[in-house]
């Protein structure tokens, strides 16, 4: 029980400092927001707000957590910052050693009806074109 203990305050020792280093130069409440969906998201193993909510175990009522973090959540867009973020943190370990995967691919939504920025892509699975969205996911290992 003990080991369960100290491993669980080993992963959020780390959440703590990814989510600071991830947070640098925001607001306290937008540092806090960064921490807790990381947390909520890894222990919940969910993005739904009530499962993150859970998570937290706060001892305050559940929906009041909800309220908060939806709160939050409809403030600034962070995504680009933390997009930005995110890729000059992978930058530093990229060097010419490293192996570079790109996996170029696309995802349909066939039943999407209001959704932003949809593209053509095909369909491999009907054969044919479809609306959707181009997806580029790249790897780096070092051998």
């Amino acid at each position: 029980m003990a080991e369960d203990t100290r491993l669980g305050a080993k992963i959020k020792g780390q959440i703590r400092r990814f989510a600071g280093a991830l947070a640098r130069g925001w607001t306290k409440p937008k540092r806090r927001l960064a921490w807790e969906m990381l947390y909520g998201i890894q222990a919940g193993q969910d993005v739904k707000l009530s499962n993150i909510g859970r998570s937290l175990n706060e001892r305050i009522a559940l929906i009041k957590t909800e309220n908060r973090l939806r709160r939050q959540l409809a403030g600034e867009d962070l995504s680009e910052r933390i997009n930005r973020w995110l890729c000059w943190a992978g930058a530093g370990a990229v060097d010419e050693e490293t192996v570079l995967a790109v996996d170029l691919g696309d995802i349909t939504k066939p039943d999407g009806r209001k959704m932003d920025y949809w593209a053509t892509v095909r369909d491999g699975r009907e054969g044919e074109l479809a609306k959707g969205y181009w997806r580029c996911e790249v790897v780096a290992a070092h051998p």
